[in-house]
């Protein structure tokens, strides 16, 4: 695809800007996520607006390059009979300009975090009884980038990604036994560094490479004990040995959890993230039916990710991204 060659600085008003909006005149890249702000963040821009305060610049691409084509779509809230071919599209500020629109050009009542909440629920209970997948699901998409900032489980999609696993067979490293709810319980399971953390800094590792979803996995507690902050190829086959079982099971244990068990024997921490950094987004793909988003760019990442954080919390929901 050509570069972007040129940028300039134009000023327009806020009113401005939405009526395009509300002609269809700017219209968002179809692979941003949806609308996200709750009533705190569009309260907070109200009135940073009302005292003059800045609120950030707006980033928009220019359309008409033929070698440029992105799928494109109004912003939430906009209803036209027929789309018209945008004259530009918003690669930032969408959470700004769809809060602003929704407030001020709107007449209908403002859709934030809440009746998200609130649709998701009746769309899923109309999905189970047959109806058509939410509108959450259609519209999800996911960066392969954000695997290296998932940490906590206070993200959506590190919740997601450790039920995709379990839905992908994984068994316990040292028993072999699949992870059922009454192992997920029994055996306390959780999430565990694979490559052990204490191992990782001794090596001098980036924390933010050993502490990512990558280098994590449903592990027991006793087989977590068993690991310490040993090196792999130390652990490894001390949980052969306890275990009882040849080289070959725990070599198939482990690749229930899309780990390429000869990188693992081999403490090759950057080979083994590579290589499960490939399977995880295969899985991530087959699941949600759909290619990840590999040309999405750094800057649209981190906001996926602080949005991640703060819209949901604790709920597991989708793997979205904008």
């Amino acid at each position: 695809m050509p570069t972007i060659t040129s940028t300039r600085s134009i000023t327009k008003s806020i009113r401005q800007i939405l009526e395009n909006t509300n002609e269809g005149k700017t219209q968002l890249p179809d692979f941003q996520r949806s609308w996200v702000w709750n009533d705190e963040q569009i309260c907070s821009l109200l009135a940073s607006i009302s005292l003059s305060y800045p609120i950030g610049a707006v980033m928009m691409l220019e359309t008409g390059n033929p070698a440029v084509k992105f799928k494109y779509r109004v912003l939430e809230g906009v209803s036209l009979g027929t789309i018209p071919t945008p004259e530009s599209l918003i690669l930032d500020g969408q959470q700004r300009i769809t809060s602003l629109f929704q407030v001020l050009f709107s007449s209908n009542l403002v859709k934030t975090r809440e009746t998200r909440l609130a649709k998701d629920l009746q769309e899923v209970l109309a999905w189970v009884n047959d109806g058509s997948e939410p509108d959450t699901i259609t519209s999800a998409n996911f960066a392969p980038g954000r695997l290296l900032s998932l940490r906590t489980r206070n993200s959506a999609a590190y919740k997601g990604l450790f039920a995709l696993l379990l839905h992908n067979g994984s068994v316990d490293f040292r028993t072999g036994c699949p992870i059922d709810t009454e192992i997920y319980f029994d055996d306390k399971i959780d999430i565990h560094h694979i490559f052990p953390q204490h191992w990782c800094k001794e090596q001098g590792i980036d924390a933010k490479l050993w502490d990512c979803i990558l280098n994590k996995t449903p592990i027991s507690a006793r087989t977590n004990r068993m690991i310490g902050g040993k090196a792999p190829s130390i652990y490894l086959p001390k949980v052969q040995n306890e275990a009882g079982v040849t080289q070959a099971h725990i070599d198939e244990f482990l690749q229930t959890h899309l780990i390429d068990p000869k990188l693992l024997r081999q403490d090759d921490f950057e080979n083994f993230l590579n290589a499960r950094k490939k399977s995880i987004l295969e899985r991530i793909e087959k699941a949600m039916g759909k290619s990840c988003l590999y040309n999405i760019n750094a800057e649209q990442e981190a906001e996926a990710n602080y949005i991640d954080l703060v819209e949901y919390d604790e709920e597991l929901n989708d793997y979205i991204c904008l």
